[in-house]
């Protein structure tokens, strides 16, 4: 019973730390961004002061480029075991066969493939 509670008390722990960096993100980039607005400062792109527009769209491109890195990152693993198989691949490709195969061999005209 000690043991469930304790992992209960981590997990709730933990999805708490992941929402305080969500919202601490928030809270981070709409300042700035109010920081911009306010100050009148130009956006180089378009040569005008920043918008709301515009700061919305940097702060959701931000956001959703962040989550998709981390929904690419289990896919990591993935190429690690790629590159060990083509290791394997190429290791056995690149081996001498232990079968000497000889050019003056004899040559058989009539093969039907029965024995």
């Amino acid at each position: 019973m000690k043991i469930s509670i304790k992992f209960t008390f981590f997990t709730g722990a933990c999805i708490g730390f992941l929402f305080f960096a969500i919202f601490i993100f928030y809270a981070v980039g709409f300042y700035y961004g109010s920081v911009l607005i306010e100050d009148g400062t130009n956006n180089a792109l378009y040569g005008r002061p920043y918008s709301v527009g515009d700061v919305m769209v940097i702060f959701f491109g931000i956001m959703i480029g962040g989550f998709s890195m981390g929904q690419a990152a289990p896919c990591l693993d993935n190429f690690s075991k790629g590159k060990v198989a083509g290791f394997k691949v190429f290791k056995m490709l690149e081996r001498q066969p232990e079968i000497v195969v000889d050019d003056n061999g004899k040559k058989l005209k009539n093969l039907k493939g029965h024995i």
